[in-house]
């Protein structure tokens, strides 16, 4: 019933669109196997696309800049999607671009390619694997010990997650992803009641957009910024994770501010 009802909204509010197709399954498929099924779709009839999920906003700037890095990197295999979504430390020093890339394909208002999304691990094969022999390499250290937590619980259905596949799928590729230094989209689903953001600690930073210059600046090349990862994984990652005493410890410190 409620698929039904939004479908019928959905053709409300859209429906004089031209060109508009909308695709709705017969039956609830839950949430990795739908995504799974809607994208394969998709990149049937198009070259590359632009994902939103209903909990997430997207900023003015956000579509400008998803247009054109999707077709400004559309035909580089270094690159395998675009996110609107960034945890960047605005304190770095300027390194004379607007946009860096990370190996965190982050799904929160985000775009990829046909091309790339044909690597897509739907059927499980990825996992086990030694994340320290992938393109970017993960250290044995706290950062190591939660991604292969997470993609042990992943791999063996305890989360139903889509997303951290595609993240272990572009890893295995050596996939960077296209990342703002300013973020471009708020995600609103997070808290008591989301799917799997129940615990909204370390979201904070994406509850505020920015406006992009009208003119971009580009990174000289294509490489991957580790240490603005490590950034992430502390200010995002880390701070909503389950960890051991004195991972919390830190943590603690870091949301009362004594260390950053």
């Amino acid at each position: 019933m409620a698929c039904r009802i939004a479908g019928e909204a959905i053709r409300e509010k859209l429906g004089k669109i031209a060109n508009l197709r909308i695709s709705q399954a017969p039956l609830n498929l839950g949430l990795r196997r739908r995504v799974e099924t809607a994208l394969d779709e998709v990149f049937l009839h198009e070259e590359s696309a632009v994902i939103l999920e209903d909990d997430c906003v997207p900023a003015d700037d956000f579509f400008p800049f998803m247009n054109q890095m999707l077709e400004r990197w559309r035909n580089n295999p270094q690159v395998g999607s675009v996110t609107g979504t960034s945890f960047y430390n605005r304190g770095n020093p300027d390194s004379g671009s607007d946009y860096y890339f990370s190996r965190y394909p982050h799904c929160w208002g985000w775009g990829t390619w046909s091309r790339a999304w044909k690597f897509y691990d739907r059927a499980g094969l990825l996992w086990p694997t030694d994340l320290q022999k992938l393109g970017f390499p993960l250290k044995k250290n706290l950062e190591g010990r939660y991604w292969e937590g997470i993609f042990e619980r992943t791999y063996s259905g305890q989360i139903d997650s889509w997303a951290y596949r595609w993240t272990l799928s572009c890893w295995s590729q050596g996939m960077l992803t296209v990342t703002p230094k300013l973020n471009l989209v708020q995600n609103v689903g997070t808290g008591v009641g989301a799917t799997h953001t129940q615990d909204a600690t370390g979201m904070e930073e994406i509850q505020e957009t920015g406006t992009l210059p009208k003119i971009l600046r580009h990174p000289e090349g294509i490489k991957w910024n580790e240490s603005a990862d490590q950034q992430t994984f502390r200010k995002h990652h880390a701070m909503g994770a389950k960890l051991p005493f004195w991972a919390r410890l830190l943590r603690s410190l870091r949301k009362r501010g004594v260390l950053i």
